[in-house]
Parts: structure tokens; C-alpha cells; sequence
């Protein structure tokens, strides 16, 4: 269509012009055609996601399905660091609140011999 091929146009002129080899002199054979290449397959991409308003996703990357077992477990490893955290935290209020209550006793202990002398 029309509005495709604009896009694309347009998207072209956005793209900075390949490196030459008399640009810089180090590109000369088998490095100027690896420059070229990755240059090609950098716009190639960013046409891609000027079409898709996205990259592409790990099927069209690896051509292997999404497995579950086996997927992403991000949220299940934030989640096991969160009740992490929360233990230990737990664990160091009981022994600030243990601390506390020896404190309390050991005073009161103090006071009470002091009212019986």
C-alpha cells in the first residue's frame, strides 16, 4: 500500500549511509564487508520494528516454541528474594524482641531485689 511504502521510504532516509572503505582505511576486505553486513542487518532490524512497534519475539529469534517449564521465571524469582527478605527480617525482629523481654526481666529482677533489701 501507499502509507507502507511512505514508511519504509521514510525510514530509509532515517538510516545513516554505508561506511566506505575510503572513509576509514582499517575496512578493507573481509572487515568493510562484516561492517557492511552488520549495517545491513541493523537496518534490517530497525525496519522491523518500525513496522512491528516491537522487536521480535523469541519464536522468530531462535524458531523454538515458548516452553513453560522452561520459560521465564522472573516473577518467581523476585518473588522467592521478596520472602527472603521478609524472613530475615522476621528473623531479626524475634531477636531484637527476645533481646528486648531479657532486658525487661533483668530490670525488673533488679528493681524487685532492691524493694525486698
Amino acid at each position: 500500500s501507499a502509507n507502507t511504502t511512505t514508511n519504509q521510504q521514510r525510514h530509509q532516509r532515517r538510516l545513516p549511509p554505508p561506511i566506505l572503505a575510503r572513509q576509514d582505511p582499517k575496512l578493507q576486505g573481509s572487515k568493510l564487508q562484516a561492517e557492511l553486513d552488520a549495517q545491513a542487518k541493523r537496518a534490517e532490524a530497525m525496519a522491523y520494528v518500525n513496522r512491528n512497534a516491537c522487536g521480535p519475539s523469541q519464536y522468530e529469534l531462535t524458531g523454538k516454541l515458548y516452553e513453560k517449564s522452561g520459560g521465564d521465571n522472573t516473577l518467581k524469582v523476585v518473588a522467592q528474594r521478596n520472602a527472603q527478605r521478609q524472613a530475615k527480617e522476621q528473623a531479626t525482629e524475634q531477636k531484637r524482641l527476645a533481646l528486648l523481654k531479657q532486658n525487661l526481666i533483668e530490670q525488673q529482677n533488679i528493681v524487685g531485689g532492691r524493694v525486698a533489701e
